[in-house]
C-alpha cells in the first residue's frame, strides 16, 4: 500500500476520497471548496499522505513538523484531532488517518498522486483510475500463526479458493489480510479486499467487490461491469465475513473461478461455504502455556496467546510490563479464555485498570467484562456477547437447542453422551444439529480416537449456559446429565482394579467437571437432592481422589444435611457419607458410630463391611489399635458371611 503514482511535474495533487491536497499551494480542497486548515495541520497532513500506508512514528512527525523544538506531548494530539475533524475521519470508507498504539500514525486510505498542469483544472474534481483499494491497515500484529501462513502459501498455487474458517474471534481476519499482504506483489493486479461483514443483504456484495475494486458503473450493470473488468485480471480477492450472508457469497466465488481464471479466492467464515474446487482451513485458538508452577517467564513468553495478552497489556498502559510475579495470573487467564485472541485483547484493556489478577479474578462473568470501548469496529465485535450473539442468530431454532443442551457438559463428551443428555424428543436432529454446530465453528469435534470427541470453548459454553438458564427443560435436562454423570462414575470404579492409580486418575479426571457441574444443580434451587446425595456417595468421589479434602468436605456436608430434611437415601450411600465424615474427611471422630449404627439398621452386609473398615483405619491412624483390631476382625466376620470375597481380602 502508498501512494499510487501517475505521471508528475514538480507540483503534484494529492487525491484521496473527494479531497485533493495541493502540495506547492499548500491548499486542502473538498470538492471545489476550499477546507481551513492550520498550517502545522497541513505540513502533517502532507507527511501522512506522501507516506500513505506507512506508520510515522511520533517523534518522527514532531521533528519534521517542529524541527529543533521540544514539543509538548498533547500537541501532536491536538493536531492530529484537528485533521481528523476536518476529514470528517470515522468508520468505513471514510477512515483516513489510524493511530497505531506504541508506534505512531498511519494514513490508510487510497491515494493518488497527479500532475497539476494546464490540462488538469485545480477546481475540477479528479477521479482516481480503477484498481483495488489499499489493503486495511491492521492495528495488531499476527502472532502464533507462523505454520498456518505457510500452510496457505502452499495451498493458493494450487487451490483457487481457500476458506479460513474458525470461531468468532479467533483471527481469521487478521490471517487473511496478512496473506494477502505477503502476497499481493505476486499478482500482476494486486490484492483487493471485501468485508461482507458490514452488508445486511446479499444484493448489496455485487456493489461492495465493485467499490473496493474502485469501479463505477456508468450506464452498465454492476454484475456485467465486474465480469468484463475482472476476466482478464490476475489478482487475490479476500472475501472476509461471508457467514451471515453464505449462499451468495458462495455463489460469487463460484462466479468469480469460472469467469476470471486469473483470480484467486481466500474467503473467511464461521462456516465453509461448500463451494466446487474449495479448500477449508480450520483456525484453531492460540497455544496457551501449560499450568505449570515451574514455567518461567522466558519460556512462557514462547507460546503465542501469552505473547499476544503481554504486548497488547503494554498497548494499553505503557508502563506495565509483565514480570514473574504476575506470570501464573497472567497463564490462568489466557487459559480461561481458551487462547482466542479477541478475548485476549479484551482482557488485555482491563489490565490498567484491574491489573492480571484482578482481570482472573473478574472472569467469573466474562461475557460482561470482555468488552471494548473502541467505537470504530463492528458492533459484533464489541463484547464477546455480541460476538456470540450474531453467530447465535444465524442458527436455526433446532442447532440453538442443541447448543445450549450440549452447555451442560464441561469438557469433552461423546455422542453417546450428548443422545443421554437431550432426551428422546431431540434425538432424531441431535447427530444433524451436532454436526453442524462443528462445521459453524460453535463446536469442536476430536475425532483422533477410537470414538469422536466434542468440545465447546469456554466463552461459548458461558453464553450457552446463560441461553440454557431461560430454557423451560433446564431442571429435566441437568437431571439426565446428572444420570449420565453418576453411570460415569459407575465406570470409573469397575476399571479400579484394572488400573494403576496415576492411569486410572488421568482416565477419570475428565469427569470432575462434569461432577462439580451435576452437584452444583442438585444442591441449588430447584435442584434434585436425591441426585445430588447418589452421586456424592459414589466410591470413585468419596476414595479415589477426585476432589481436595476442603471440596468433598463440603459436598458430603451437603448430602448429609439433604438427608436429615428428608432427601430420601439409599442406606448404603448414607453409610457411605457418615463413613466419610468418620475417617477424616472433616477430621470428626464421633459420626462413625452413627454410621455403624445406621448400617446395622440397613440390614446391609455391604454397607455394615463399608463402615467397619472406615472406622478400623480411624482407629489404626488414632493409635487406637486394639479398636482398629476388633473392628478389623468385625468387618472379616461380616464379609464372609455376605459372600463379599473382596471385602474379606482387604479385611484380612
Amino acid at each position: 500500500m502508498g501512494v499510487r503514482q501517475e505521471p508528475q511535474g514538480e507540483a503534484p495533487v494529492y487525491v484521496f476520497g473527494a479531497f485533493r491536497l495541493l502540495r506547492q499551494a499548500r491548499q486542502l480542497f473538498l470538492g471545489p471548496t476550499p477546507v481551513r486548515l492550520g498550517g502545522r495541520a497541513l505540513e502533517l497532513l502532507l507527511v501522512l499522505v506522501e507516506r500513505a500506508g506507512e506508520v510515522v512514528s511520533r517523534a518522527e512527525l514532531e521533528r519534521t513538523i517542529w524541527p529543533g523544538t521540544v514539543v509538548e506531548d498533547s500537541c501532536l494530539r491536538v493536531h492530529i484531532g484537528a485533521l481528523r475533524k476536518a476529514l470528517g475521519d470515522g468508520p468505513g470508507a471514510s477512515r483516513y488517518i489510524a493511530n497505531v498504539p506504541g508506534r505512531g500514525y498511519s494514513f490508510v486510505a487510497p491515494v493518488v498522486a497527479l500532475r497539476l498542469d494546464a490540462e488538469v483544472d485545480a477546481d475540477a474534481s479528479v477521479a482516481p483510475p480503477a484498481g483495488p483499494r489499499p489493503l486495511p491497515l491492521r492495528m495488531t500484529s499476527m502472532l502464533g500463526r507462523e505454520d498456518v501462513m505457510e500452510q496457505l502459501r502452499a495451498l493458493l498455487p494450487r487451490c483457487r479458493l481457500v476458506t479460513i474458517v474458525g470461531h468468532g474471534g479467533i483471527g481469521k481476519t487478521t490471517l487473511a489480510l496478512c496473506l494477502a499482504r505477503q502476497l499481493q506483489d505476486g499478482y500482476a493486479d494486486g490484492a483487493c479486499f471485501v468485508d461482507l461483514g458490514i452488508l445486511s443483504s446479499a444484493i448489496q456484495i455485487p456493489d461492495a467487490l465493485a467499490a473496493s475494486l474502485g469501479l463505477e458503473p456508468d450506464g452498465e450493470g454492476v454484475r456485467a461491469l465486474l465480469e468484463r473488468w475482472l476476466a482478464p485480471r490476475r489478482m487475490l480477492i479476500v472475501l472476509d465475513n461471508c457467514e451471515h450472508l453464505i449462499e451468495a457469497a458462495t455463489s460469487l466465488a463460484e462466479c468469480l473461478l469460472r469467469l476470471a481464471p486469473g483470480i484467486d479466492v481466500v474467503a473467511t467464515s464461521r462456516e465453509p461455504l461448500d463451494a466446487d474446487g474449495e479448500w477449508v482451513l480450520r483456525l484453531g485458538p492460540l497455544a496457551c502455556p501449560p499450568d505449570d508452577p515451574a514455567l518461567s517467564l522466558e519460556q512462557a513468553l514462547r507460546y503465542p496467546a501469552l505473547q499476544l495478552l503481554a504486548s497488547r497489556a503494554e498497548a494499553g498502559m505503557d508502563s506495565f510490563r509483565l514480570g514473574q510475579a504476575e506470570l501464573p495470573a497472567a497463564v490462568k487467564l489466557c487459559r480461561r479464555v481458551d487462547g482466542v485472541p479477541l478475548a485476549i485483547e479484551f482482557a488485555a484493556a482491563q489490565v490498567g485498570l484491574l491489573g492480571v489478577q484482578g482481570v482472573v479474578e473478574q472472569l467469573g462473568d466474562r461475557l460482561r467484562l470482555l468488552g471494548s470501548g473502541r467505537r470504530t469496529v463492528l458492533p459484533r465485535h464489541r463484547t464477546l456477547r455480541a460476538l456470540l450473539d450474531w453467530s447465535h442468530e444465524l442458527l436455526s431454532p433446532d442447532e440453538q437447542r442443541v447448543l445450549r443442551h450440549c452447555a451442560l457438559f464441561v469438557g469433552p463428551f461423546s455422542l453417546e453422551a450428548a443422545l443421554a443428555v437431550v432426551g428422546p424428543g431431540a434425538a432424531g436432529c441431535m447427530v444433524s444439529c451436532l454436526l453442524d454446530l462443528v462445521s459453524k465453528s460453535l463446536v469442536a469435534a476430536d475425532t483422533g480416537g477410537p470414538d469422536a470427541r466434542f468440545v465447546l470453548l469456554g466463552i461459548t459454553r458461558a453464553y450457552a449456559i446463560e441461553r440454557l438458564a431461560e430454557d423451560p427443560e433446564r431442571n429435566a435436562l441437568a437431571a439426565r446429565h446428572a444420570l449420565y454423570t453418576l453411570g460415569l462414575l459407575d465406570e470409573c470404579e469397575r476399571a479400579w482394579d484394572t488400573l494403576d492409580y496415576d492411569t486410572w486418575l488421568a482416565c477419570a479426571s475428565h469427569v470432575a467437571g462434569n461432577l462439580r457441574a451435576a452437584l452444583d444443580w442438585a444442591f441449588g434451587p430447584g435442584g434434585e437432592r436425591a441426585l445430588g446425595v447418589r452421586l456424592v456417595a459414589a466410591p470413585a468421589v468419596l476414595g479415589a481422589g477426585l476432589f481436595g479434602e476442603p471440596e468433598l468436605e463440603r459436598h458430603v456436608r451437603a448430602a448429609l444435611e439433604a438427608i436429615g430434611a428428608g432427601t430420601a437415601a439409599d442406606p448404603l450411600d448414607a453409610v457411605r457419607l457418615h463413613a466419610a465424615i468418620a475417617s477424616g474427611v472433616v477430621a470428626d471422630w464421633e459420626p462413625w458410630l452413627r454410621a455403624i449404627g445406621q448400617a446395622e439398621a440397613g440390614g446391609q452386609p455391604e454397607a455394615l463391611a463399608e463402615a467397619l473398615y472406615v472406622c478400623a483405619v480411624c482407629c489404626l491412624g488414632a493409635g487406637l489399635y486394639r479398636s482398629a483390631h476388633e473392628h478389623a476382625l468385625r468387618m472379616a466376620r461380616v464379609a464372609a458371611q455376605g459372600g463379599l470375597a473382596r471385602t474379606l481380602a482387604v479385611a484380612r
